[in-house]
């Protein structure tokens, strides 16, 4: 693996007569730094034997830097006549010749920052630009970060957008001591990272992306975390995984507050459950609920496949519940249970008003339709409510949109989920909820507020 240093530069970084140059002002009073280094410049070869490098031979002693291949050093020459006296632009040319004669198997590269070193917008888009040009040059090198010269807010740009742009593994960044016994340590980037990590994390929460928010967050975090087994909860019940969410809720005494505690009791929903607890189970009703939520927040993120997957799951979850409470005990989505429920239907000792979609005798589960057909058939008005939205045409439509997503991958158009809006909308009025505040909603303001 290729090692790359990267390095700003000050006006500590080389030496005259084993000085530097801000100890040089006396023997120099009439030189700015920037007209000192020009000098050393255009007469380094007499003058070599008095120029030395500082900081950077430490870091290249602890480093070993035979093993490293390039230096890639940050220079100041700064444009649009700001004051420029103290440019490093002289300075780094010196320490490329001083290097390739000291260290001639080590590359040197210079990059130019052209704006004001204490410019905190224009430094971070220089070193945007140069270190995106860097690792698109050198997409699998290792990185030795010198942490050490140039101005405070050279040092905080080059640092953020490193953290920013490279995997935590794939650099180390070491500050140069002076006046100790030991020459360099290691920076530590974890509150820079916590930083970028937080806002990154904010925004995939707020768009429902809790899978990535939580791969990121679990980065630096372990499962004594709060935040993160609330972050791991939430993204389990988006997934609709309620027993590993609910296990975990329990697991990790995860009582945020009585919103989380009516989570882990199936109790969320509870208000509005009066208006269906003489058909569906409290449980049942959650689960639903439940799926109208994930729905929903699919729609708010625009994403029309799962907005589209998700409200079929609910009907035909519905629609399944429903038909449930007329076979004692069994699951007409058990696939052993099929046989006996299908005889009952053709003897008519259950459902006998059921009308056939298409014949059932050598169907080998419950189809969509059949349970649509099954659920009407008992002739409930607030279920009659729910499932005659869906009459024939509109339910062939939408099983062939969710049949295209799910099963052969195909995007859906706005233009072919727009009819059912209407639907998707008389559905959460039926079940008692917010026509656009979601669990999810609230979960996201809880979630973001414990981010800090």
């Amino acid at each position: 693996m290729k090692k790359i240093i990267l390095a700003n530069l000050g006006n500590r970084n080389i030496t005259y007569k084993e000085k530097s140059f801000p100890d040089q002002k006396q023997t120099f009073p009439e030189m700015s730094f920037r007209s000192f280094t020009e000098w050393l410049l255009n007469n380094f070869e007499t003058e070599k034997p008095f120029i030395g490098m500082a900081i950077l031979p430490d870091l290249f002693e602890d480093i070993d830097i035979t093993n490293c291949q390039k230096l890639i050093l940050f220079f100041s020459d700064i444009q649009g006549g700001d004051r420029n006296d103290q440019d490093t632009i002289h300075e780094a040319k010196i320490i490329r010749r001083l290097t390739n004669e000291l260290y001639p198997h080590l590359e040197v590269d210079l990059k130019g920052v052209y704006c004001s070193v204490t410019d905190n917008d224009g430094l971070m888009q220089t070193y945007r630009r140069h270190l995106l040009e860097i690792t698109k040059e050198h997409p699998d090198a290792f990185y030795i970060v010198c942490d050490a010269g140039g101005t405070a807010q050279q040092k905080a740009a080059l640092k953020i957008l490193i953290e920013f742009l490279f995997h935590q593994n794939q650099f180390t960044a070491y500050n140069v001591l002076q006046n100790s016994n030991r020459k360099i340590e290691e920076v530590k980037s974890i509150e820079y990272r916590k930083v970028i990590n937080q806002e990154q994390i904010r925004s995939l929460i707020r768009k429902f992306n809790y899978v990535a928010a939580y791969e990121i967050y679990s980065q630096n975090s372990s499962d004594q975390d709060l935040l993160f087994n609330y972050l791991n909860v939430v993204k389990l019940l988006f997934a609709n995984e309620i027993e590993a969410a609910l296990t975990l809720a329990g697991k990790a005494h995860v009582r945020i507050n009585e919103d989380m505690r009516l989570v882990k009791s199936k109790e969320t929903f509870s208000s509005s459950f009066n208006m269906w607890s003489d058909i569906l189970r409290k449980d049942s009703y959650f689960r639903l609920c439940l799926l109208l939520d994930i729905a929903a927040s699919y729609q708010k993120r625009f994403d029309k496949g799962f907005t589209i997957l998700f409200h079929h799951i609910f009907i035909e979850r519905f629609c399944s519940e429903v038909a449930n409470t007329q076979l004692q005990g069994k699951d007409i989505d058990e696939q052993s249970h099929w046989s006996w429920i299908k005889s009952q239907i053709s003897t008519g000792a259950k459902f006998p008003n059921f009308i056939a979609p298409f014949s059932i005798e050598n169907v080998g589960f419950a189809s969509f339709p059949i349970k649509l057909a099954l659920a009407r058939s008992l002739t409930i008005p607030k279920v009659d409510e729910v499932v005659n939205l869906m009459p024939a045409q509109r339910q062939l439509t939408f099983s062939t949109l969710r049949n295209k997503f799910a099963h052969q991958g195909k995007s859906i158009s706005e233009e072919n989920i727009t009819s059912f809006h209407p639907v998707f909308v008389k559905w959460r009025q039926q079940f008692g909820l917010d026509p656009t505040h979601t669990l999810f909603d609230w979960f996201n303001n809880a979630l973001i507020k414990m981010i800090h």
